[in-house]
């Protein structure tokens, strides 16, 4: 399939300056499709209306919705806007890519790698960073190869690399 056919959603925050918008960036040199989806012009992402998101046009022939970790800890608003696009994501076969950086409070490393962990069984390709990788092996308390394992065989995610 050419890079011309493929479509790619993500969700992040309106700066652009996220993992997902990264993707987006280097997909689009490669002539993926790209879109992403954020607050409206002018909303504060934490409280923007999530509810105003049409994720089924959004997604609609997409190949792939890109998200990342700390993007749930970006406010209720978001989180909720974060878990829709995956589960529409889901109804509208998308494949879904999650990016487990590391949150700007590090003390909230737990509660952000708890939100991908609930989650997990909607998450076909996950990049864990690798600063997160060796913070987040820590907080499971098991060796890098272990957790990548670990993800691997009881979320059954398919692809999941530093």
């Amino acid at each position: 399939m050419p890079a011309s056919d493929v479509r790619i959603v993500a969700f992040g925050r309106p700066e652009r300056d996220d993992p997902q918008s990264s993707v987006l960036t280097a997909a689009t040199a490669l002539g993926a499709s790209t879109n992403l989806v954020t607050s409206s012009e002018g909303e504060d992402f934490s409280s923007m209306d999530h509810g105003s998101i049409d994720w089924s046009a959004a997604l609609e022939g997409s190949h792939w919705l890109v998200t990342s970790a700390s993007t749930a800890l970006e406010g209720e608003s978001a989180r909720y806007a974060w878990g829709a696009g995956m589960t529409f994501g889901e109804r509208e076969g998308s494949r879904t890519v999650m990016v487990a950086d590391l949150p700007e409070d590090l003390s909230r490393l737990a509660e952000c790698w708890g939100a991908v962990i609930e989650r997990i069984r909607q998450v076909h390709v996950l990049f864990i960073d690798p600063e997160a990788l060796d913070l987040i092996s820590r907080l499971e308390g098991v060796g890098e190869a272990e957790l990548l394992q670990q993800v691997r065989q009881r979320g059954l995610v398919p692809t999941c690399a530093p």
